[in-house]
């Protein structure tokens, strides 16, 4: 059984989160994302490659974030909004297959769902520069 690509993201959202923590590969971990979330070892293979391509990419990733943002540091954001930018910030900068609008509605929509309002107008403007400036792949 296939997910959608809005539950795949949401799934490596949390890998990137739990990596966070030094929780990664841990065989609870991964038991607690298949029973809670009902996905399958090979969605999650899957999401531990696109967490690994991101953690891969993730200083010149923090590179690009940073010279967007304006008055706040990466690094004084809670943790699950670095995971949403550093996830919105590989698909717009590596990930030729997903369009940069599609990929700034899906970080916008997770930042609602898993942070607050304020978050998600952040990530907007955020990724919103990081397009307007080409930084993006196409």
């Amino acid at each position: 059984m296939s997910v959608t690509p809005q539950k795949l993201r949401e799934i490596v959202l949390q890998l990137l989160f739990s990596e966070e923590f030094g929780e990664s590969a841990t065989t609870a971990t991964a038991a607690l994302l298949m029973r809670q979330l009902a996905i399958t070892k090979k969605t999650l293979r899957t999401a531990h490659m696109r967490k690994n391509a991101i953690l891969l990419h993730k200083e010149h990733i923090d590179t690009v974030l940073r010279d967007h943002m304006k008055a706040i540091h990466l690094h004084a954001l809670p943790s699950v909004e670095r995971a949403i930018l550093r996830l919105a910030g590989y698909e717009l900068l590596f990930d030729k297959t997903i369009p940069p609008k599609v990929s700034i509605a899906e970080a916008v929509r997770m930042s609602k769902k898993f942070a607050t309002k304020e978050t998600a107008a952040l990530v907007n403007a955020v990724l919103d520069a990081m397009y307007a400036k080409n930084d993006v792949s196409s």
